[in-house]
């Protein structure tokens, strides 16, 4: 049984106990149904870390934008454009999340930019966002800290920004 199964349980039994034996029997009943406390998930932020911008590296995968534009045709630069007015505002959500210290503001935004970034081929923007979702998902469950979350919002930002110029370039080539 897993920590959400016995939490599931535990909360199910809200009956107090009765007095003398049948309460001795219902405490240790629930001392057994006790949930466990969560598991605590290894902060991604090593998945971060590997994904931060590395010298000579594409900022963009080429496959993707290639499909993209393929696929869209003469709408691709209003793709782009959508997706870099929408990213800014969701890299904007996340900062404001930080200076507020809100894991639960930085989630969707998180969560979006994530999705976004991996339609447009800007896989180190998703991974870092889906990184700080995953741990600011956790943090929400269960009220921890997300490291680091200066330092690593400020990676999605400038990730996010080296990407918006290598698409504006594209779209200024075509």
């Amino acid at each position: 049984m897993n920590w959400f199964s016995k939490r599931f349980k535990s909360s199910q039994n809200t009956q107090e106990p009765a007095s003398g034996e049948n309460a001795t029997n219902a405490d240790a009943i629930k001392a057994e149904l006790k949930p466990e406390p969560a598991p605590q998930a290894e902060p991604a932020l090593e998945v971060a870390a590997e994904t931060s911008h590395k010298q000579g590296e594409d900022v963009l995968d080429k496959a993707i934008i290639a499909a993209a534009k393929d696929a869209m045709k003469d709408k691709f630069s209003m793709i782009v454009d959508y997706y870099i007015e929408d990213g800014e505002s969701y890299v904007e959500q996340i900062l404001a999340g930080v200076k507020e210290e809100s894991a639960q503001a930085i989630v969707a935004p998180a969560h979006t930019l994530k999705s976004s970034s991996r339609e447009m081929g800007a896989l180190r923007v998703a991974d870092l966002a889906d990184a700080l979702e995953k741990d600011a998902r956790l943090s929400v469950e269960n009220g921890t800290k997300i490291e680091n979350l200066a330092d690593r919002s400020s990676k999605i930002k400038a990730e996010f920004t080296m990407a918006k110029s290598e698409l504006l370039e594209i779209v200024n080539k075509a």
